[in-house]
């Protein structure tokens, strides 16, 4: 494995992602890594495999099961052709003295590839590690957990799951899977819609709403969210399949931060909505988890975590949401002066009436010679 190229690793680990019998027992993370440790291995007709010690794989050739106590060819089981395996990925204990470890017989010239139990066992453990070091980090680098000691971190990291939320993805914390089709729709100052301004966010996970318990808490590593309340006076019902909600912007949330915790423990519901604003990176405990820690770890996190957001009024609401729009509005609005502007009487950069041949340039001054 040593002499092997990365081509060459590549070409081995799609040979074993095609391989059902592999890719029920591995992830894709361990596929990926498990490929830089088999080997080849090439065996003569008449030759007795013992499998206790790993996985095996045929690539050519063909072999026949036998009992380990006789050595006899086992009737019962048909021929393993290329593409057969036979072994495990762990460690096979006897039981009784009568159990049967899988042993084959070699019906030609075979070449085998085998996955050491050891080697593989031995990775496994190397990417758990890593795992629990890069949620430790994860968690330890938010700003309320940098003094928390490692033996609280570990309890929270044994919890906490990787993950990746798509830009625009609405988070509403307390909520039940739900399957809502979100129209965001800013209005102007007069009320009246301005059509320039309409965001449509679909998705069919809601995951954080205003007004609901957080389902989970989520570490920030990369990305932004936006923090939103909805402006109740401007919601107006739509049919049953679709709602309409207008929303003000009254904070963000970025790396190294976290929220959902005190939602949680206090079943206290959350006063905003959460979306991400860009594509988040990071690290979610679910409730359950959460509720399950011990009392030392419970009670620091209460006395570190810290609300989201406060409530605020419905004529605080209302006055951000106009002064939102009024800055939306100047920013259209400039864009367009600037627009007629530049394209004044039909002028447009990098055009004219005059083209050109962006073609080779011909070759000048050649005297043409007869013979």
């Amino acid at each position: 494995p040593i002499q092997r190229s990365q081509h060459e690793h590549y070409v081995i680990y799609k040979l074993l992602k095609g391989i059902h019998s592999v890719t029920s027992q591995l992830s894709s993370q361990e596929l990926k890594q498990i490929s830089t440790i088999t080997t080849i291995e090439t065996w003569d007709r008449g030759q007795i495999i013992f499998g206790h010690n790993g996985f095996y794989l045929i690539l050519t050739g063909s072999v026949k099961p036998h009992i380990r106590e006789t050595l006899k060819e086992d009737q019962k089981v048909s021929t393993i052709a290329a593409g057969g395996s036979f072994g495990s990925f762990g460690s096979v204990n006897a039981l009784d003295g009568d159990a049967i470890i899988q042993c084959v017989l070699t019906l030609e010239t075979c070449e085998i590839l085998k996955i050491s139990c050891f080697g593989c066992l031995k990775l496994k453990k190397d990417i758990l590690a890593q795992d629990c070091a890069v949620k430790m980090t994860l968690i330890q680098s938010c700003q309320l957990y940098l003094r928390w000691p490692k033996l609280s971190i570990n309890h929270l990291a044994d919890g906490t799951h990787l993950k990746t939320f798509p830009a625009n993805q609405v988070f509403f914390p307390h909520c039940r899977w739900l399957a809502y089709h979100i129209t965001t729709v800013l209005y102007q100052r007069d009320g009246e819609r301005d059509p320039r301004s309409e965001m449509r966010l679909e998705s069919e996970t809601v995951l954080v709403k205003e007004g609901e318990i957080c389902p989970f808490v989520v570490f920030i590593g990369h990305g932004e969210c936006n923090i939103l309340q909805d402006v109740g006076s401007l919601m107006k019902p739509m049919d049953k399949k679709d709602c309409k909600i207008k929303f003000v912007v009254v904070g963000k949330l970025g790396p190294k931060q976290s929220f959902g915790e005190v939602s949680i423990l206090l079943d206290r519901p959350s006063p905003c909505t959460i979306i991400t604003a860009t594509e988040v990176h990071g690290g979610i405990i679910q409730a359950e988890s959460l509720k399950e820690l011990d009392a030392v770890t419970t009670s620091l996190i209460l006395q570190t975590a810290q609300p989201i957001c406060g409530k605020l009024s419905k004529e605080e609401v209302m006055k951000e949401f106009l002064t939102q729009e009024r800055m939306k509005k100047w920013e259209l609005e400039k864009k367009k002066i600037l627009s007629d502007s530049v394209f004044y009487n039909g002028v447009h950069p990098g055009s004219g009436k005059w083209t050109f041949n962006r073609g080779p340039q011909r070759v000048t001054g050649e005297i043409k010679t007869s013979t």
